[in-house]
């Protein structure tokens, strides 16, 4: 799919610098490759592409495509118009969802390494390596999940991680279950499904984290001791122990049984 400026859609659109001067072509290849913590990723129906000096980042263009969102990969290409040439420069890429009604959310972002422009010349074609999330994510060089590490049925709890960055802007963190059977997680809410261990991914930009959660059943928070229960355990405590002789094993068990269900029982008076 080859787009050029004039398929722009934004108001954004062209911003050249001197109408008069000749333009260079800018090619660029962005691609998306599947992976396990981007299910959660929108699809791609708009790229935006500025064109900035380098390494003053004075832009040079500004362009908005529509793309095709069930594609995976786009070719685009950008014409920049020069006052002077040779120039440096660099593209930065916005891959973004538009609902249709005004949100627009960027999915992957990337940057190419520096081109260099020249007047009635196209670039070689340019390839860029994609993160998932804005442009504050290309500058995430740690992630590490910081809990937690087990999970109540049917309970939600915060996930947390501690992200390093190397520039200033805040980045995003998304948080992806490999085992949705077992636990769901909405933004970065865990909801516990069913008992068992499950991997969640913690990812910002091109770095990830994996921890193992275990999704456990609720805690027993009281036993009840109906008083019926307690002259049918007594009763036959009572018959086991005049069955056996003093020397059986079995004695002393059934004579801590014997005390530990009279103590429950007074216990259950004082309720």
């Amino acid at each position: 799919m080859v787009l050029l400026a004039g398929s722009c859609v934004s108001s954004d659109s062209s911003t050249g610098v001197g109408d008069a001067a000749s333009p260079a072509e800018i090619l660029v290849q962005p691609a998306v490759i599947p992976s396990a913590a981007d299910a959660s990723a929108l699809p791609i129906n708009r790229i935006r592409a500025v064109t900035a000096r380098w390494p003053s980042n004075v832009v040079l263009n500004d362009t908005t495509f529509a793309v095709d969102p069930a594609a995976r990969q786009w070719e685009i290409t950008m014409r920049v118009r020069l006052l002077e040439s040779p120039v440096k420069a660099r593209v930065f890429l916005h891959l973004i969802n538009d609902d249709g009604s005004g949100g627009q959310a960027t999915q992957y972002s990337g940057v190419t390494d520096t081109l260099t422009l020249r007047r009635n010349r196209t670039t070689e074609p340019a390839d860029v390596p994609l993160v998932r999330g804005p442009l504050a994510n290309l500058f995430v060089t740690a992630v590490q999940i910081t809990g937690p590490s087990t999970l109540v049925v049917s309970k939600s709890v915060a996930l947390t991680a501690d992200v390093t960055v190397s520039g200033s802007a805040e980045p995003t963190l998304y948080w992806t279950s490999l085992d949705e059977s077992l636990l769901t997680i909405d933004g970065s809410t865990a909801t516990g499904v069913a008992v068992g261990l499950v991997d969640v991914v913690a990812t910002a930009g091109a770095v990830s984290d994996t921890a193992t959660i275990e999704v456990v059943v609720p805690p027993v928070d009281s036993v009840a001791v109906a008083p019926s229960s307690v002259g049918v355990i007594l009763g036959q405590t009572d018959l086991a122990l005049m069955d056996l002789e003093r020397s059986s094993p079995v004695l002393a068990r059934l004579r801590q049984i014997r005390r530990t269900t009279l103590r429950a029982a007074e216990l259950t008076d004082q309720m």
